[in-house]
């Protein structure tokens, strides 16, 4: 079964052919110490989804997926740059759903491989959305 992904920022939504997709969950305890007694733990809840999507992209444009587009490394870069700050993205991983804004893009290309891009997506997110 292939990995896929979506992403969408209201007005352009691309497929992404994903070989690896990583749903980070970081909780913020914080640790605080008196004399001469354990530390105290506090946790308050908080916490911050991090996706990591991965894959490959072509430097051409590839044919549409399913009536969605797939990017080719422009679109990617296009959309990722072209994002307005406050414009919050969806992604969608399987069937889970996140509201997130992308943190960071990484191409990547191989040697004799110059038609193909590697690429690394990064999110901040919310909580995954309940249907």
């Amino acid at each position: 079964m292939p990995l896929d992904a979506t992403i969408t920022n209201g007005v352009v939504t691309y497929r992404l052919k994903l070989t690896k997709a990583t749903i980070m969950i970081n909780r913020q305890p914080m640790q605080t110490g008196l004399p001469a007694t354990d530390p105290i733990l506090i946790d308050l809840g908080q916490l911050l989804p991090q996706l990591v999507l991965e894959g490959k992209v072509d430097e051409a444009t590839p044919p549409q997926d399913e009536g969605v587009a797939v990017p080719n490394k422009r679109q990617l870069e296009d959309f990722v740059e072209g994002n307005p700050a406050d414009g919050a993205l969806e992604v969608v991983i399987s069937d889970d759903t996140y509201v997130a804004r992308v943190k960071m893009l990484r191409l990547e290309m191989e040697a004799a491989r110059e038609a193909v891009w590697s690429f690394s997506l990064h999110f901040v997110a919310q909580r995954r959305q309940e249907p």
